[in-house]
């Protein structure tokens, strides 16, 4: 009885939620500053476009960012070390790693996404794979914040040492930022308590950290052991 109260309350609130049709701006700003809120209304009305259309924006502008702030740092050095003619090649196919980028930046989306519905249904969880989709989409929004630090960047050039202290604690909160996100979207999409929406994002994180481990301690493995063979005598 108590179960299909809080069913019948679930529903009730996701048909509140989907009564205005979310906007562009209102999804934005809804998923950085009120994403429980907003959250209720994605999972019930399942905005595929405008998330797409967001993360598009999103990358490409962090991507351009990224590649104008390596090639102006890089740039004043590279004459230096006999690299002009390299930096030259990388200014002219600009364009082609920010396709690149853009590229693989919605295959690594599709990919998460999908690990991530997978993990849910093991779990328990009862949704759509669209849903993880979007949420997955969404929670890269605060990935923006990094462009004032790129900018930083540039003011304060390469070799400030305040420059990789501020952007790795701006990404460190960034991703924070987006995991609390995800993981308010997968309960509200898979129907998930927040203890469970949690282990579905910290099991992928776990499964790679341990194969990078293994991966680590194999190639040090195989290193040492052709290290040995070539010591041998007669080997040369």
């Amino acid at each position: 009885m108590e179960e299909k109260d809080w069913t019948d309350e679930r529903v009730a609130q996701a048909v509140d939620a989907g009564k205005d049709k979310i906007d562009l701006l209102e999804l934005v700003y809804g998923v950085l500053f009120d994403p429980t809120a907003t959250m209720k209304k994605v999972a019930l009305q399942l905005p595929v476009g405008l998330t797409v259309l967001i993360v598009t924006i999103i990358t490409l502008i962090v991507t351009s960012m990224g590649i104008f702030t390596f090639t102006r740092i890089t740039g004043g050095v590279s004459p230096m070390y006999g690299m002009g003619h390299l930096m030259t090649v990388i200014q002219s196919v600009i364009p082609l790693i920010i396709i690149f980028g853009l590229l693989f930046g919605y295959l690594k989306w599709f990919v998460f996404s999908s690990v991530l519905h997978l993990t849910a249904e093991f779990l328990g969880g009862n949704g759509q794979a669209r849903g993880v989709f979007i949420v997955a989409g969404l929670a890269g929004l605060p990935s923006i914040f990094i462009v004032p630090f790129q900018f930083l960047t540039l003011l304060l050039g390469s070799r400030s040492i305040a420059v990789p202290l501020l952007m790795g604690l701006a990404g460190f909160g960034i991703l924070i930022w987006g995991a609390v996100i995800l993981v308010i979207g997968l309960a509200q999409v898979h129907h998930l308590s927040t203890g469970r929406a949690v282990l579905v994002v910290l099991i992928p994180a776990m499964v790679i950290f341990v194969l990078i481990i293994v991966l680590v301690a194999a190639m040090i493995s195989i290193i040492f052991s052709m290290a040995n063979y070539m010591s041998l005598p007669g080997y040369y």
